[in-house]
């Protein structure tokens, strides 16, 4: 069975221009230039729009684009998002627990009855702690907050970029998200 891009599977990312990746209708020089875009809303569940300040909106089947994502490894990178340089898993980690000063691997509590682990587990499809004195493996409660996260930063966890259905950022020439 082959797999296809369903809506809810990219109505998340919808509110956080999330960029598209479609063959340009307009012939150039009698071939079709492939170009990103970013959304800038939905017209129901068949059509999203589509457009820029400079070139007005267009309306595009939804069949016919190819959203434009971080891959989960990003998770653990340096990347830019809103002008700031970040590592995603600590941003999330932040957002989990506020009272902790976290840095990428574990945080920087002195006592080890309060230093947990913080990742994500994608054959579980979600966020866990870990006591590492009795490493016990929790998963984080609230989890909404996390992906809602994940959205803004436009990260794959749903595995379309492994499935064909969306391209890695990273991988065209000018990244959209940079």
């Amino acid at each position: 069975m082959i797999r296809k891009l369903e809506f809810f599977e990219i109505a998340g990312y919808l509110p956080y221009k999330l960029h598209f990746a479609f063959w340009d209708t307009k012939k150039d020089g009698g071939r079709h230039n492939f170009r990103t875009k970013y959304n800038c809303g939905t017209e129901g569940i068949k059509r999203i729009q589509i457009g820029s300040y400079n070139d007005g909106y267009s309306s595009y089947d939804v069949k016919n684009c190819t959203p434009v994502l971080r891959p989960l490894s990003d998770l653990f990178r340096t990347i830019t998002h809103n002008v700031k340089e970040i590592i995603p898993i600590v941003e999330l980690a932040k957002i989990y627990d506020i009272q902790k000063e976290w840095i990428l691997g574990l945080n920087t509590a002195t006592s080890d009855d309060c230093l947990k682990l913080f990742g994500y587990n994608n054959d579980y499809g979600g966020f866990y702690k870990i006591t590492p004195n009795s490493y016990v493996l929790e998963f984080c409660k609230n989890q909404y907050l996390l992906f809602d996260y994940l959205h803004q930063l436009k990260i794959d966890y749903r595995g379309l970029i492994e499935s064909g259905l969306a391209i890695n950022c990273n991988t065209l020439e000018n990244n959209p998200y940079k």
